[in-house]
């Protein structure tokens, strides 16, 4: 059914750019297609259907706004994560599926239903009582497990941002702190079922409803997990995340550890594919709300202005925002000092560490060029722009087109199983 632009963006969507490295999200953008109309489950290969709950998990339903609903517990080895999680087999989609399409009043998700617990409204922001009150069609979009053992992160450095319990349990002591920083050892689930409002999203092991609409993964590089996210909070704001009550074991081939710097030098990395993340928020209304599907044709146009840009005109357009977002972070990491006292010190130096990191992000034009660019890149100032700006403008693409090759993969799908949107019950 499909030519011209549809056919490039559906070629790029599952096997991406021959200029730059493939990356896994292709086989996420197949599992839309492939299952559009239905519930699905995706999982990584790397990733083991044997499930841990929180040390401090309770029965219930909780409803929540914050940016991250989770909590994040370190350790320094292997054998006290698996003492404190007690693993246990798991059917993720016997779980999840069961709960797509639900909305936060249902049955099923009452404190009655879930073990006798209670209904958890402490976490819930305006927006997300606003959008309840007033009738919005919030349903769950996505279950998300989250992961226990090896976190999958670039970098240690967002532990340094961790508060309350989680924060207490890292720098109780300096030798478990450097211990629990560099073992790659963790748990990352919420304490109860949390449906939750924000644009946070980990990939690893989730179901999508994919009755209704959602946008593409952009198809190369790490961390596009968190793009997906904002893409879909951008597209589709009623959608709820559900975090189930538990975790699933991630565990590469081979053992990995975080090296002693890499709490601070962590702090300025970032990809090429972290570019498309920064222009985002522009897709918006003027006004900071979000605008439904209509956001990703905005998005669209947005990022063929900036794949034709001249090369001095990204560059800079680039450099203000991110100049911006490390800007921000760093007060945020003053502030981190300043609550904390500066203690303990070994945390401090690594908080101070990695400001001075980011101050020569803002500083030096240099650091501004992203990693994972392709071999045939220069090493001169402006020489990474030209490849970014391609890779923007298929990103354009792709998303202008992606409604037509969802109804597409649906429409395929009816001829060759029956009508799925009719019959299913996710």
């Amino acid at each position: 059914e499909l030519e011209g632009a549809a056919a490039r963006a559906a070629h790029f969507a599952v096997l991406g750019s021959e200029r730059f490295r493939p990356g896994p999200w292709t086989a996420n953008n197949t599992a839309l297609l492939t299952a559009a109309g239905r519930a699905v489950t995706v999982m990584d290969d790397d990733v083991e259907w044997i499930g841990a709950h929180h040390p401090e998990g309770t029965p219930g339903v909780a409803l929540d706004s914050s940016p991250d609903p989770t909590d994040l517990l370190l350790f320094p080895d292997t054998d006290r994560l698996r003492s404190a999680v007690k693993p246990f087999p798991v059917n993720v989609a016997q779980e999840a599926h069961p709960l797509l399409g639900l909305a936060p009043g249902a049955p099923e998700l009452s404190g009655d239903a879930v073990e006798g617990g209670t209904v958890d409204l402490e976490g819930m922001g305006l927006d997300l009582q606003t959008r309840i009150l007033r009738g919005d069609p919030c349903r769950v979009g996505v279950v998300s497990t989250n992961y226990w053992g090896d976190p999958g992160m670039r970098s240690p450095h967002y532990f340094l941002l961790l508060e309350g319990s989680a924060r207490a349990r890292l720098v109780e002591a300096a030798d478990e702190y450097r211990e629990a920083l560099s073992a790659r050892q963790l748990l990352r689930a919420p304490r109860r079922l949390t449906l939750s409002g924000a644009s946070f999203h980990v990939a690893g092991g989730e179901s999508y409803d994919l009755r209704f609409p959602v946008p593409p993964f952009p198809p190369h590089f790490p961390y596009q997990d968190a793009v997906f996210g904002e893409l879909l909070h951008l597209t589709a704001p009623a959608v709820l995340r559900a975090h189930l009550p538990f975790a699933l074991h991630h565990r590469p081939p081979e053992p990995r550890s975080f090296s002693p710097d890499a709490p601070w030098t962590g702090a300025g990395e970032w990809s090429v594919g972290e570019v498309l993340r920064l222009f985002i928020p522009e897709a918006g209304r003027g006004d900071g709300t979000e605008v439904g599907e209509g956001g990703l044709q905005r998005l669209s146009q947005l990022l063929r202005e900036l794949a034709a840009d001249p090369p001095e005109v990204f560059f800079e357009r680039v450099r203000s925002r991110r100049e911006l977002q490390l800007t921000r972070h760093m007060a945020l990491l003053d502030r981190k000092l300043q609550r904390h006292g500066g203690t303990p010190t070994w945390w401090a130096e690594d908080v101070e560490r990695a400001l001075e990191v980011l101050e020569d992000g803002v500083s030096d034009a240099r650091r501004l060029r992203p990693t994972h660019l392709p071999r045939e890149a220069g090493d001169g100032v402006l020489d990474w722009v030209p490849p970014v700006q391609e890779l923007l403008g298929r990103q354009a693409e792709l998303l202008a087109v992606w409604p037509e090759l969802f109804r597409a993969a649906i429409r395929l799908g009816d001829r060759r199983e029956g009508d799925w949107l009719r019959s299913l019950e996710p």
